[in-house]
C-alpha cells in the first residue's frame, strides 16, 4: 500500500504555504535588531523574498497536488497569502514624515494666528 503521491504533495504544499507565512514573521525581530546593529535595511528586503519563494512554491506543489484536500487548502492559502500581498505592495514604502526646514516635525495646537 503505497501513499497517493499527490496526498504528499498535497501537504508539502499546505506546509510550504503556512512556513510562507509563519517563517518571516519569526526572522523580523531577530533581522531588525541585525538591522539596528549593522545600520542596513536588510529586514524587509529578507522577509520578502523568503515569503514570495515559498508561497510560489506552494502555488506550484498546490497545483501538482491538487487532486488531495491538502493540496487545495494549500493552493488557497498560498494564493490568497500572494493575493494580498499584490494589494499591499503599493502602499509599502510610502509614509515620509513631513518636516519643516528647521529640521524638527511641527504640530499645530489651537489657534496659532
Amino acid at each position: 500500500m503505497n501513499p497517493d503521491p499527490n496526498s504528499q504533495t498535497g501537504k508539502q504544499s499546505l506546509c510550504l504555504a503556512i512556513a510562507g507565512l509563519i517563517l518571516p514573521l519569526v526572522l523580523a525581530l531577530p533581522l531588525a535588531v541585525v538591522e539596528w546593529l549593522i545600520g542596513t535595511q536588510i529586514t524587509y528586503v529578507v522577509c520578502g523574498v523568503l515569503f514570495l519563494s515559498l508561497e510560489t512554491a506552494a502555488v506550484i506543489t498546490g497545483i501538482i497536488g491538487r487532486n488531495s484536500a491538502y493540496g487545495k487548502a494549500g493552493l488557497a492559502l498560498s494564493v490568497g497569502l500572494l493575493v494580498l500581498a499584490g494589494l499591499a505592495a503599493p502602499t509599502m514604502g510610502r509614509y515620509t514624515p513631513v518636516r519643516e526646514p528647521g529640521g524638527t516635525p511641527q504640530t499645530r495646537t489651537g489657534n496659532n494666528d
